[in-house]
């Protein structure tokens, strides 16, 4: 068996790369198409297979709190190569929190975040932050409310026979969900926001617990009908039935019972091995059928319910899990570049500090999660192949000795890209075979290796036989191209 070494005597070391310019990826997103243009997929859009969301409030995000300053936002998130934002509830509510999950409806928009008291001129404001989205290649989904409204909504009033009990855990008043001109009126609303805003879907809140299928399931015909190919994505687990196309949380259930745990857990693959899970589809949605054998799964590090940031500069649980996995990526502002949490309550109340991102440390880190969102872009092939059956997906194990974490390769149409991570915290050196049987190469005779990360070729002339020996620097990880010599 021959051990290749670079330059005859060193073994390979993978350093963090130094950036002599910020990286822009806003060129490699997919370019927006209008619906008329969209091919469908199944029962979902082609776009849902390019996505990686960030969930923000324009409240606690932007300069000014208001759409026309979250424009910023946008430009933010182009440069980083994120293509969806799920935005928080942006409708009007009066409480001593300025929770917009306890609002007034779906109706009105929150005056503070438009601008403006009018209400057309509001849509507005909103529909031209949609656009300004789209000219960057990004979708929007507003997060929708259908539990029920706060106490001092004017619905109370205006409409007493919708208002069912008060629900003390989220202090409003629950809708009657069986109430059949409240559900006509609730699907006028929702239609009413794609159509006047342009937005690409909706984040349904505490579904499909509240109203079951068929209210989103209206919502949804009704948009398609007339030219609108939205997605829907709902909080809770679902079995979709043609309504969901995905779920806020994708990966943690084991049990029905885990919605509370996998909220605060966004590390599920540290401690479990993730090619075992999408092989098997333990722990990948809905725990009572199918599990792990529907189209589109997330990766949910974190969101707004989440009590503290998860990644915290940690590279391996961001790409590792997340960016380079068979997921499609969600996370809470402020994780790519390790924003402070500075309040007791949970991440939706927090406050973010873009002179953080400032930060050296700060800086480094984010201009590495961009390094990583970067490769996911640049070989669409590999990472956008979502299968009917995501047990089918195109991850096999790397067996590297030594190493505590599940290596894996994601691979396709005779090019294999492997992750291994060093979970250590101390430099480790890790020897490898690749799996060139299961990542389809096994036709080739001659191989090169390159390095991702630092973008340059680092082994040639390698044969089926050679063994990598490589040292990863710790609590990092190496990303490596491996493909025909000839290529």
């Amino acid at each position: 068996m021959e051990k290749l070494l670079l330059i005859m005597t060193a073994l390979y070391s993978f350093t963090v790369p130094s950036c002599s310019a910020p990286i822009d990826n806003s060129n490699l997103i997919p370019t927006y198409k209008p619906d008329d243009k969209v091919k469908m997929e199944g029962t979902s859009p082609e776009w849902l297979k390019s996505l990686i969301i960030v969930q923000l409030r324009i409240e606690t995000s932007a300069l000014n709190g208001d759409f026309n300053s979250a424009v910023n936002l946008l430009d933010h998130y182009s440069e980083a190569g994120i293509n969806g934002l799920w935005i928080n509830p942006v409708y009007a509510r009066v409480n001593a929190h300025n929770n917009g999950y306890i609002g007034f409806g779906p109706h009105l928009f929150d005056d503070k975040i438009t601008g403006t008291n009018d209400i057309e001129a509001g849509f507005k404001a909103a529909k031209e932050f949609v656009d300004e989205a789209h000219k960057r290649n990004i979708r929007i989904f507003f997060d929708i409310v259908d539990w029920g409204i706060a106490t001092n909504s004017p619905l109370v009033t205006e409409h007493p026979e919708w208002i069912g009990n008060y629900n003390s855990n989220w202090r409003g008043y629950n809708f009657k969900y069986d109430n059949a001109a409240w559900r006509e009126w609730f699907v006028q609303q929702a239609t009413n926001l794609v159509f006047r805003t342009g937005i690409d879907g909706f984040r349904c809140d505490v579904e499909p617990t509240t109203t079951g299928y068929s209210l989103w399931k209206e919502v949804r015909r009704r948009c398609y009908a007339n030219g609108r190919k939205i997605c829907i994505i709902s909080e809770h687990y679902s079995t979709r039935n043609g309504v969901y196309d995905f779920e806020q949380n994708g990966v943690g259930y084991v049990h029905k019972e885990d919605w509370v745990k996998i909220r605060e857990s966004g590390n599920y693959y540290i401690s479990n091995n993730i090619v075992d899970s999408v092989k098997t589809g333990v722990a990948i949605g809905i725990p009572e059928a199918r599990q792990g054998r529907g189209r589109f799964y997330t990766y949910n590090i974190c969101n707004h319910d989440s009590s503290n940031p998860i990644i915290c500069g940690n590279v391996i649980k961001f790409g590792y899990q997340a960016i380079l996995a068979p997921f499609i990526p969600i996370w809470f502002i402020g994780e790519e570049w390790n924003n402070p949490k500075e309040t007791a309550s949970v991440l939706y109340f927090n406050k973010i500090s873009w002179s953080e991102k400032k930060k050296k440390s700060n800086s480094i880190f984010f201009e590495r999660v961009k390094r990583l969102i970067r490769i996911r872009r640049q070989y669409p092939d590999i990472f956008e192949f979502f299968p009917d059956n995501h047990r089918d997906s195109n991850i096999c194990k790397v067996e590297v000795k030594g190493n505590n974490l599940q290596s894996y390769a994601r691979y396709k149409n005779g090019r294999a890209i492997l992750v291994i991570p060093n979970n250590n915290d101390t430099n480790s050196v890790f020897e490898f075979i690749p799996p060139y049987k299961n990542t389809g190469l096994d036709n080739a005779a001659k191989f090169k290796a390159t390095d991702l990360i630092n973008e340059k070729i680092i082994l040639t002339n390698m044969n089926k036989s050679t063994k990598i020996i490589i040292n990863i620097p710790a609590n990092d990880l190496s990303v490596i191209l491996l493909e025909n010599e000839k290529n």
